[in-house]
């Protein structure tokens, strides 16, 4: 798949903190959320979370297809 997309191989035996990787997909899909007037609520980011062990550049991609997507279906302005 590496090949496939032009990225990095997979590592699946990093230790990633999940609050990391939502935030930084939440960053990088901001321009899509802010254009269509949608907010954010996240309860429970700030507690800690057990960690998620795989690659950090495939598990941040799925979350950012997941805003990304969550976000084209969602009513303009909604939260």
């Amino acid at each position: 798949m590496a090949e496939l997309f032009g990225t990095s191989p997979l590592v699946d035996q990093e230790r990633l903190l999940f609050e990391t990787m939502i935030t930084t997909a939440l960053n990088a899909e901001n321009k899509q959320l802010e254009s269509r007037g949608l907010e954010i609520y996240l309860d429970g980011l700030g507690a800690e979370l057990p960690p998620v062990y795989g690659s950090s550049i495939w598990l941040t991609r799925a979350l950012r297809e997941l805003i990304n997507n969550a976000a084209r279906h969602a009513l303009p302005k909604s939260r």
